[in-house]
């Protein structure tokens, strides 16, 4: 299955939050070939934003690449250009809009625990809480 995972589960993930567990078993799962991880470049920076992308891109992605698990998504000025619409429309925090719109570009499914993806963007991707995949 083709996913994107959005910045609050690589953050359960990183900071052993709450819903670790979940979050670990899923990176388990797409490890042992059963997903394969689309990642838009909106969330690289949400992880810089939050000082741990080095810790990611020398463990997990490197990880997750070595097994031919993991591709890269640059935003490109259509897909931002609809994102921004959608966004001003809807009131919804463009990072999720462009998130959404790149999941249904790439044809993957949303991991996260936002409920913006969950409620307010049913209707251009299907989302997913770990849990609900392991």
């Amino acid at each position: 299955m083709n996913v994107i995972v959005d910045t609050n589960i690589f953050l359960d993930y990183a900071f052993e939050r709450k819903n670790n567990k979940y979050a670990k078993k899923f990176f388990i799962d797409t490890l042992s070939c059963k997903h394969i991880i689309f990642l838009p470049e909106i969330i690289l920076e949400e992880l810089s934003s939050k000082n741990i992308l080095a810790e990611f891109e020398k463990g997990l992605f490197k990880d997750l690449k070595n097994k031919n698990k993991l591709v890269l998504i640059d935003s490109n000025y259509d897909l931002i250009k609809e994102s921004k619409i959608i966004s001003t429309n809807r009131k919804i925090p463009f990072a999720d809009v462009l998130i959404a719109i790149s999941a249904k570009q790439n044809d993957c499914v949303i991991i996260t625990r936002d409920k913006h993806l969950f409620l307010d963007l049913y209707d251009l991707v299907d989302s997913f809480k770990p849990e609900e995949l392991v």
